[in-house]
């Protein structure tokens, strides 16, 4: 439905390469017709690569109070960029159909991802995130498990500065559909069943705040715990004791939060799919193209596998007890309450 336009403008900007030398440089023959293409996804490729570009050269240039390169740029742009990539969708939509663009399908989900973005980024500021003094922890461990200099720059321009910046572009791909949907003389008004579906979008974000909060509530408690039993002002708490939250909703799920947000993208790229009865075409080869709409939040979840894999063999070399919290909690997908109790363990 959306593929062919999408198709047609990037054959717009071959064709501008094409009619220019050999020697036209990429700006003038890719970046400057994206960045001013009336698509909006286009627009949004020119922007992603720009972003990506300042993110591989920003981890170039030592940084903060110890001068040291910083790999957690894209940490930091994680919860904005799709809130802009939704935007470009909502504002083009506003320019086109004002109309319509009051009360549309892309103005509601861009609205729950703005949510969504607003939760995540003042979690991530909370947590001292934005200081340039501060890296994502995990990044340590992959810088040991690659340890060669030439491959771990290969790893930090195509994976960390790239990959991770398109991943955040793909998963709003989706928006596309709405987008072109609600431009349709055929767009019909977001029914009672698309007001659910924003609700339900709100709910995961909702959980996913308890989480960070319960998270942020228990870390603290465990440091002013460690404070005061240095200065023998704490009886031992095996809660704190343990050195990890295993409490209320991480009594169900070790990732709560990793649950609701791979649910959220996956749930977005499904409605967006259905409202927009992508599939309805007997095409195989236009139902292939179609599925790419599900290519980020698919991903998503393939990254999220690994990255807890990495994180939790990281709180169990670091924590005793994560290995036992592990075998009676379950992982991602919330199960029945955990029967782990430490201050039965002592």
């Amino acid at each position: 439905m959306g593929i062919c336009d999408i198709e047609a403008s990037l054959h717009q900007l071959l064709g501008n390469a094409q009619a220019s030398t050999p020697y036209t440089n990429f700006i003038s023959s890719y970046l400057v017709p994206s960045l001013s293409s009336s698509d909006p996804f286009i627009f949004d490729i020119g922007i992603c690569f720009l972003l990506s570009l300042a993110v591989y050269i920003s981890s170039l240039v030592p940084v903060g109070s110890l001068k040291k390169r910083n790999y957690s740029y894209v940490d930091r742009l994680w919860s904005l960029t799709p809130v802009i990539y939704s935007l470009v969708y909502v504002a083009s939509l506003l320019a086109n159909s004002p109309a319509i663009a009051t009360n549309s399908r892309t103005l509601y989900v861009s609205f729950a991802i703005f949510v969504w973005g607003s939760r995540l980024t003042y979690n991530f500021y909370r947590r001292d995130g934005y200081s340039l003094d501060t890296e994502d922890y995990r990044w340590e461990h992959v810088r040991r498990i690659i340890s060669n200099a030439a491959l771990w720059e290969i790893f930090n321009f195509v994976f960390i500065s790239f990959f991770q910046m398109y991943l955040l572009l793909a998963l709003t791909f989706p928006l596309r559909l709405l987008y072109v949907s609600d431009n349709s003389s055929l767009a019909s008004p977001p029914s009672l069943l698309d007001y659910v579906f924003i609700l339900y979008l709100l709910l995961l974000v909702l959980v996913e705040t308890v989480a960070d909060q319960q998270q942020f509530n228990y870390q603290t408690a465990k440091y002013a715990y460690i404070k005061a039993k240095k200065d023998n002002r704490a009886n031992i708490d095996y809660r704190y004791e343990i050195g990890f939250v295993h409490t209320g909703l991480f009594s169900y799920s070790r990732h709560p939060n990793y649950f609701c947000e791979q649910l959220f993208w996956l749930s977005i790229s499904i409605y967006s799919i259905y409202s927009s009865n992508c599939f309805a075409t007997e095409s195989i080869a236009q139902n292939y193209l179609n599925s790419l709409y599900l290519v980020g939040s698919l991903t998503l979840i393939v990254l999220f596998h690994f990255s807890t894999m990495l994180a939790e063999n990281i709180s169990s070399s670091k924590y005793p007890l994560y290995s036992l919290y592990a075998s009676k909690t379950s992982r991602v997908v919330p199960f029945f309450k955990s029967k782990f109790d430490p201050s039965k363990l002592n």
